[in-house]
């Protein structure tokens, strides 16, 4: 024994034990494959109408716009009431379930309890509500 306090030291081959790499993988992958969730992308089928539209087509599909400033059916300013008997006078319940969309656009600064009004409106009236909604990007 030496007595300088130098221990010898027992050489391994120098390669770490990897065996719990294979555990740890085997894993991960166990759990990305339960935790992994696929959604299917669900599409919507749309027929492109053309430019031209007859002027009865073009009377009848007048769109609901919602401003801080009041509520527009088309062009007119309107009241919720009259925004009511409009939609009734379409008589939307009667048609094909795809001539009942109403256009809706809201502007920002909007009350939400306005623009509730106004989808339970058309909904009540018998139409869907087709809500416009503007992408990004600046004028």
């Amino acid at each position: 024994m030496r007595s300088n306090g130098r221990r010898r030291r027992r050489r391994t081959g120098g390669y770490p034990d990897l065996t719990s790499f294979s555990d740890i993988a085997f894993l991960l992958i166990i759990y990305f494959i339960l935790a992994t969730s696929f959604h299917q992308v669900a599409g919507l089928k749309t027929e492109i109408p053309s430019g031209q539209q007859s002027e009865q087509a073009a009377a009848q599909d007048k769109s609901v716009m919602l401003r801080p400033d009041g509520l527009f059916y088309g062009d007119a300013h309107v009241t919720f009431d009259e925004l009511r008997g409009e939609l009734a006078r379409l008589e939307l319940a009667g048609r094909p379930a795809d001539r009942r969309v109403v256009q809706f656009e809201a502007k920002p600064g909007v009350k939400w309890q306005e623009y509730y009004e106004v989808l339970a409106a058309i909904r009540s009236s018998g139409g869907e509500p087709g809500i416009v909604m503007e992408t990004g990007g600046s004028n």
